[in-house]
């Protein structure tokens, strides 16, 4: 259950999670009072992950995954008629990664929770390796800039922080710090 504060209404969400027997999940059913039924299916197919919603939004995702990394990520905006669905293009990101491990990453996170957390948009629990590039694309016609990560680790090779660079301006736009137990 995830509870947020929007304003002075309190919106919760319900989950009920699904999954195989290998315990990757295959479906999220979300309830709320904001947006009602939603559904997530998680389709795993060729080392890629298929992620269709279903409710009140309706959108169509590819997880692309090589090397224990996820490479590139499709979304695509959906809409029905007569039952059938349609698919548009939305997005396309795309991702290139360093040879540092992940903190983030768990096996058994990556394996039951993984699509779920990515196509939440709450981290990329999928990958092994923590980026070096990634590069949003909004429409073909678009050339999007690219953000460049920097790592630094401790005495002992884990990664300590690092930033994100916006090529296009030279800016740092992001600051991440990881703390060890």
């Amino acid at each position: 259950t995830k509870d947020t504060d929007a304003q002075s209404e309190t919106s919760v969400e319900h989950h009920l999670l699904y999954y195989d027997d290998t315990r990757r999940g295959i479906e999220d059913s979300m309830t709320s009072r904001t947006t009602g039924l939603n559904i997530i299916k998680f389709i795993y197919s060729d080392g890629n992950i298929i992620c269709t919603q279903y409710g009140s939004f309706g959108s169509l995702d590819t997880l692309f995954l090589a090397n224990g990394n996820m490479n590139r990520r499709a979304t695509y905006n959906t809409s029905y008629h007569s039952g059938i669905m349609t698919a548009y293009l939305h997005e396309i990101e795309t991702f290139g990664y360093s040879a540092y491990c992940n903190p983030g990453f768990q096996k058994d996170i990556a394996n039951s929770l993984g699509a779920l957390l990515t196509v939440e948009n709450l981290g990329d629990y999928l990958s092994v390796n923590l980026m070096n590039q990634y590069q949003y694309t909004f429409s073909l016609n678009y050339i999007p800039p690219v953000t460049s990560y920097s790592w630094t680790t401790d005495d002992t090779g884990r990664v300590v922080e690092g930033t994100a660079t916006d090529l296009s301006t030279g800016q740092v736009s992001d600051y991440y710090t990881f703390q060890y137990e």
